[in-house]
């Protein structure tokens, strides 16, 4: 069941957190609610819209960490609040309460996000040759021989005849646990890489 209060008390916050942003920038007779909310509606990600961006250049100008600590995970957390057409029109956030990860699906997420960012810390928008890289395309790499590894216990050993990688006890718990067919093979975790202002 989704619970539409939990929902629209974080919608507040992120809001409240994006007009204080402002606020402190001194650019809310400039840059009203409505609008933001207007452009990441068009845009994949925040990073994309040219208002966001400005905005995000005013913070570095002025160096204010405060309003950076605001502005910068409402935006993206905003997003999750939009009905997406692939998620059956519920936002994400709606989606995920709805159909919540079981335990396996947590952990195996939890652990291929650990051990990137264990993997990437070092080298400093360089592979280990030494060359620039593109870090979504290694991370996709990445994250797809990662959900073929094997869990060194079998939770769902009856299940079938065979060893099961991570992605398929992912989609079995899934389907145990009654999400919709049609997205039940969709697993994984996204990484953008944006231009954003210098600071």
């Amino acid at each position: 069941m989704i619970n539409y209060s939990e929902q629209e008390e974080a919608l507040a916050k992120v809001r409240k957190n994006i007009i204080l942003a402002i606020k402190r920038l001194e650019i809310d007779r400039f840059v009203v609610l409505e609008e933001i909310e207007q452009e990441l509606r068009q845009v994949e990600t925040a990073f994309q819209s040219l208002l966001l961006l400005g905005i995000l250049r005013r913070i570095m100008v002025k160096d204010d960490d405060k309003s950076a600590k605001l502005f910068v995970p409402a935006i993206t957390e905003w997003k999750n609040y939009f009905p997406h057409k692939d998620l059956g029109g519920l936002t994400p956030f709606e989606y995920r309460q709805k159909y919540p990860p079981g335990v396996y699906e947590t952990g195996f997420i939890t652990e291929l996000m650990n051990e990137y960012q264990a993997r990437i810390q070092p080298l400093d928008g360089k592979n280990r040759k030494g060359e620039e890289f593109d870090l979504e395309k290694d991370f996709s790499l990445f994250q797809e021989e990662f959900l073929e590894r094997l869990p060194a216990e079998q939770p769902f050993p009856q299940q079938s005849g065979k060893f099961m990688n991570f992605r398929d006890v992912i989609i079995e718990e899934r389907r145990r646990n009654g999400h919709p067919e049609e997205s039940i093979d969709k697993i994984g975790a996204q990484i953008f890489v944006e231009n954003t202002p210098d600071g």
